[in-house]
């Protein structure tokens, strides 16, 4: 089997994935090629990121003013 016909076997496995599962993998083989650069964050919490934007964009998620935050949190520790 030449090299082309593995990287269309993987594909068409990995775009029967769901999407969640896509995006960990894209990340994954990103991360495989990537110039190293200094992130402050680890792999894992960049997919975590990845992830959570993704959410928001989808609008699953609602999300909360950090004023409205700071608030509950000064209401339950004054």
């Amino acid at each position: 089997m030449a090299s082309s016909d593995n990287v269309d076997r993987i594909l068409a496995e990995a775009l029967a994935l769901e999407p969640e599962e896509r995006a960990a993998l894209a990340d994954r083989l990103l991360a495989s090629v990537e110039v190293e650069h200094e992130s402050p964050l680890s792999f894992e919490w960049q997919s975590e990121v990845r992830r959570r934007q993704e959410e928001i964009e989808r609008g699953e998620v609602e999300t909360v003013p950090v004023e409205v935050v700071l608030a509950r949190m000064r209401a339950i520790r004054p």
